[in-house]
């Protein structure tokens, strides 16, 4: 129902509210009117304009990502006036916000509207952003479509430096929009992950069948902008559950749990024990079953790992969800519990609450997005509330922190952002388990049951090469691109690189040039002139180092004496730039050629081994 159609409707309950018989509706339509003439909010600009900031009650299937201590909040679903109840349209978020990880309201990050968002950038829900923190951007995958028809799939990025929004030209295979897939990021290599995901109307146009998910695992190199169909854990459909990245085995481990299987009937089946493991190196997949105090199927719930210093153990946590339920796609009992599986024990232990019981009482949400921060702390975005009509907080714009470490001074896990947060720290609810203490030392490195990955998974040493940034603005990549008001006063990244670049290359040309214009005058001037005792210089050149203050005879510049044609090697060694006569300035006798040839082979392997470091 649109906004408008609430507009209506509430008119003509207000005609009933002044009859002269008091109707029982009259203080809540009251509350609406009350909203609706005050807010000056119409249906078609709540999503992109700051309204919905002004007048925020919850988010919801958003996206997130963190870049220089911005938390980038994009598409989903927004949800305006005083609450559910009275306004439950579901508006489409077009608007770029951001919570600013560096300043608070001494609660939660400031959300604060970014650049502005070209109206070609497709606004979606289901999808995540990929950050690639070393360039300074995100990039946009996945999703359905919740107003227009679905278009062709396209891949956009946003640059954090210009604020502006690029369609990337990809390579590798083709791409189709997919929604609510497990998504993973190895920002050390530069290659984001996407597993599952569903198809149906909303991602794809004249889709006519059922909901379809898919199997595959999608690989994006954000460096070579390339993708690549990978192999999943088996042929089955699977989405909305979680997968994080680890720094485990040799370039990094994604594990994956929970959501929906849909095996080959159609038949959506809840995950729960199964604990996926995929090898980035080997590209091959395991799979544990888990043990301890095991949450309850769910889907749509968020979470992040976090470690010690010495990667003992890798905790992965978990906060809330929707329970699956056949009859309803989406069920109605959501949850609002913590839970962390510790590996390599491959452990659940609850953190929240304390009870045994699962919480899912009216703050139970799902469809709601968890971020790191820092290493120590999970910032909990949003969400829907099936059991509620309450708002999200609305002051601090649907923001949770949880203290993973619980380095607090109430030791709790629930607390206010802290940017100055101390390192993370394993909790004492995970060291009875697997063993050590805060800083980590985990004793427990296999699971408690049987072992069904390579035990030498996680001894492998993790060490993936350093990447440096690689500029996005080469011609081959880019298409169509739009640049936002932001950018036409900035300065691209691209072009202040290539200023840089073209300005050191112009230097060290000029440096070569007049180095050889004063090599060619000093040997014109050594071939016309008489010096006295010439060897008797050339001894004491050989003793102290000169090699060119004393004038030499022109039979050694042509090369008819072997010493110093080796001191000249020396001298140039010393320069690192071998000198060569400018074409046309001098004469070359076949003996300079001979000479030059040898010192080649005399020297091999320098480019090589310059370009191999």
């Amino acid at each position: 129902m649109r906004f408008r159609n609430k507009t209506t409707s509430a008119l003509e309950s207000w005609l009933v509210c002044i009859a002269p018989a008091v109707h029982s509706q009259c203080p809540k339509m009251l509350a609406i009117l009350t909203f609706l003439f005050t807010s000056g909010i119409r249906a078609t600009d709540v999503g992109n304009d700051t309204t919905q900031l002004a007048q925020f009650c919850r988010r919801f299937e958003h996206r997130t990502a963190v870049l220089n201590n911005k938390l980038y909040i994009d598409g989903g679903y927004i949800n305006v006036g005083p609450d559910i109840e009275s306004s439950p349209t579901n508006y489409t978020n077009s608007l770029l916000t951001y919570a600013d990880l560096l300043t608070s309201d001494d609660y939660m990050p400031i959300v604060r509207t970014g650049s502005p968002k070209p109206a070609t950038v497709p606004s979606l829900a289901g999808g995540t952003l990929w950050a690639d923190e070393i360039n300074g951007r995100f990039y946009a995958f996945g999703g359905y479509f919740p107003e227009h028809t679905p278009s062709p799939f396209e891949t956009w990025t946003h640059d954090e430096l210009t604020g502006s929004w690029t369609k990337v030209r990809t390579e590798g295979n083709q791409m189709a929009y997919v929604a609510h897939g497990m998504s993973a990021v190895s920002s050390d290599s530069g290659i984001a992950y996407y597993l599952g995901g569903y198809h149906d109307g909303g991602t794809d146009a004249g889709w006519g069948t059922a909901r379809l998910y898919t199997a595959s695992l999608v690989a994006f190199d954000m460096v070579e902008r390339k993708y690549e169909n990978l192999t999943g854990p088996d042929d089955r459909g699977r989405g909305e559950g979680l997968m994080v990245f680890v720094p485990a085995s040799t370039e990094g481990l994604l594990i994956y749990f929970g959501g929906v299987i849909q095996d080959r009937s159609g038949k959506t089946l809840a995950g729960r024990q199964q604990i996926w493991i995929y090898d980035i190196s080997l590209r091959r997949w395991y799979v544990q079953n888990a043990t301890g105090m095991i949450p309850d199927a769910r889907k749509r719930f968020c979470g992040v790992a976090a470690w010690p210093d010495d990667q003992s153990s890798f905790n992965i946590y978990l906060y809330g969800g929707l329970r699956p339920n056949e009859l309803n796609i989406n069920g109605t009992v959501a949850f609002d519990d913590v839970y962390t599986l510790s590996v390599p024990a491959f452990h659940w232990v609850k953190m929240f609450p304390d009870n045994a019981q699962p919480s899912t009482g009216s703050n139970g949400h799902h469809s709601l997005t968890c971020n790191i921060i820092n290493g120590t702390q999970m910032l909990v975005m949003g969400g829907t509330f099936p059991n509620s009509a309450a708002c999200d907080v609305p002051a601090e714009y649907g923001q949770h922190n949880a203290d993973l470490g619980q380095v607090n001074d109430d030791r709790v896990l629930w607390r206010v952002f802290n940017q100055d947060n101390p390192p993370y720290r394993v909790p004492g609810a995970l060291t009875k388990v697997i063993g050590g203490t805060a800083k980590g030392g985990a004793n427990v490195t296999a699971p408690f049951g049987n072992r069904t990955y390579d035990k030498f998974l996680f001894e492998k040493k993790y060490a993936v090469p350093q990447r440096y940034p690689t500029p996005l603005g080469t011609a081959s990549s880019l298409a169509s691109p739009q640049v936002s008001d932001k950018s036409r006063s900035a300065p691209r990244r691209a072009t202040l690189v290539g200023a840089i670049v073209g300005s050191i290359v112009g230097g060290i040309v000029i440096g070569i040039a007049v180095f050889m214009l004063i090599y060619y005058i000093r040997r014109r001037r050594g071939r016309g002139t008489e010096v006295e005792n010439p060897r008797a210089g050339t001894e004491g050149n050989r003793e102290s180092g000169k090699m060119l203050d004393e004038k030499i005879p022109p039979d050694e510049l042509m090369g008819q004496s072997r010493i110093e044609m080796g001191e000249e090697r020396e001298f140039r060694r010393e320069m690192w730039v071998d000198p060569v006569e400018l074409p046309g300035l001098g004469i070359e006798s076949q003996a300079q050629e001979t000479e030059l040839d040898e010192r080649k082979h005399a020297e091999p392997g320098r480019r090589e081994g310059h370009e191999s470091g």
